[in-house]
């Protein structure tokens, strides 16, 4: 449950990426508090007919969503 402070606007653009060599669906939801914004992105595949992998990412900083999906794909090489 989010803080009543806490605005969420989720963006209309779902993007197909590669994490470790698997296709996902990337969704962005960026979470306004005050001044201060945090994108979050939520990835989520297919693994078979009774289970999906999701993963989350939350980003405070000035990094990309491209910085973290390279680090994941670095960890599976």
């Amino acid at each position: 449950m989010l803080p009543k402070s806490m605005e969420p606007e989720t963006g209309d653009e779902r993007v197909k990426v590669k994490l470790g060599g698997r296709e996902y669906l990337r969704q962005q939801t960026m979470l306004h508090e005050g001044s201060e914004i945090c994108d979050c992105f939520e990835y989520a595949s297919k693994l078979d007919d009774n289970l999906m992998c999701c993963v989350s990412i939350a980003i405070w900083s000035d990094k990309t969503p491209e910085d973290y999906e390279k680090l994941i794909s670095a960890l599976n090489e």
